[in-house]
């Protein structure tokens, strides 16, 4: 049975009209009809703005807003869920598409768990012409996960399993303080994170929405910049207390986060082509907040492990030298004893007690 719950969708933009029209209609064109979809633009330099009035004046369910000044990715989501009237919060992004049940799905796997915070669905991944990549999703089947487990779970992997803000859907009475502004870009983990404090997932297994991956992303460029860094230390720090209670070690979490990023280091090298040097030399941040990575603080980390990791390899070398320098010298007696044993078969072989009983011991073969 579709909801009867009102949605608000919130679309936060800044310079998105190479993909903004195509996210808009995919709003516009849902199988849920009882929506808003309020609109925060950011300060835009680009045509973002003639490309929002153009739908904003042909549809009343649009609520545009305009920045006067660039106030980031995260407080741009806060002020659209402070001009919301939904029951439902629909999170949304510039550069996707939602499926056109999309609200639907997510409503009402809402309207089915009353004990649910925050819904989610899989997710069809797009390259930037809109080709299709694959379809993604975090669990083997829909259902219900404790929220507890997925905080776990994270914390554990530090994979995201939730997804991204096109994939999500919460209450407006469970939005409790909003968006984090002190994250760069994982500000959406820290923001489901805490709606799983107090409540359950619902998931379901169809896929709720399009996400478009481009070299221009948000994503794309926290990765370029290392900026993810921080805000992965910032994520402990805040949950520290949580955490704790939970029987979680804070030197083995920081042993899990810190591998994690050496690997997402490494892809940004490997794959993104980043520059590190240039790049520390600088300690500049693509980001419209302006805000600075801590990377003397970050480097410290990564040393500190880095001594601890070298510490574990040089021990395990010296325990394989060991063992080999062992195995060497039983191989060698081994050997040795072998030989013995060769020239004891061959003396036996050539004595005259041996030769006087040849006959009989043919004689006993041919019995």
């Amino acid at each position: 049975m579709p909801s009867a719950k009102k949605v608000s969708v919130c679309l936060p933009v800044y310079n998105g009209e190479t993909y903004l029209a195509q996210a808009i209609e995919s709003v516009l064109s849902q199988t849920h009809k009882n929506f808003e979809l309020v609109i925060v633009d950011d300060a835009s330099t680009d045509k973002s703005r003639e490309i929002i009035h153009k739908y904003a004046d042909k549809d009343a369910r649009i609520v545009f807003i305009k920045n006067n000044s660039n106030a980031g990715l995260f407080n741009n989501y806060n002020f659209s869920l402070q001009r919301s009237t939904g029951d439902y919060i629909k999170p949304f992004a510039q550069d996707d598409a939602l499926e056109a049940n999309c609200l639907d799905k997510l409503a009402q796997g809402l309207d089915s768990h009353p004990n649910a915070s925050l819904a989610s669905g899989a997710r069809c991944v797009i390259d930037k012409d809109g080709a299709e990549v694959g379809v993604e999703q975090s669990f083997e089947s829909g259902g219900i996960i404790l929220g507890s487990e997925v905080i776990d779970d994270f914390f554990s992997t530090f994979f995201n399993r939730v997804g991204t803000p096109s994939q999500t859907m919460f209450r407006f009475k469970d939005a409790v303080s909003g968006f984090d502004p002190g994250y760069q870009v994982l500000g959406d983990i820290d923001y489901w994170l805490r709606l799983l404090l107090n409540g359950e997932l619902a998931f379901t297994d169809d896929v709720v929405c399009k996400v478009r991956r481009h070299s221009s992303s948000a994503t794309v460029l926290a990765i370029r910049d290392l900026s993810f860094m921080s805000d992965s230390f910032l994520l402990v720090e805040k949950f520290s207390s949580y955490l704790k209670e939970h029987g979680k070690s804070r030197t083995v979490l920081n042993q899990k986060l810190i591998s994690g990023l050496i690997r997402k280091v490494r892809t940004a090298k490997n794959e993104r082509e980043v520059v590190f040097e240039a790049l520390l030399d600088g300690n500049s941040n693509s980001s419209p907040t302006n805000q600075r990575v801590d990377y003397k603080a970050v480097a410290q980390q990564l040393l500190l492990y880095a001594a601890d990791l070298k510490n574990e390899l040089d021990e395990a070398s010296r325990m394989n030298l060991q063992q080999s320098e062992e195995y060497e010298k039983q191989r060698e007696d081994w050997e040795q004893r072998a030989q013995e044993l060769s020239l004891e078969l061959e003396s036996i072989k050539n004595s005259a007690a041996w030769k006087f009983t040849e006959t009989l011991r043919k004689f006993r073969s041919v019995r």
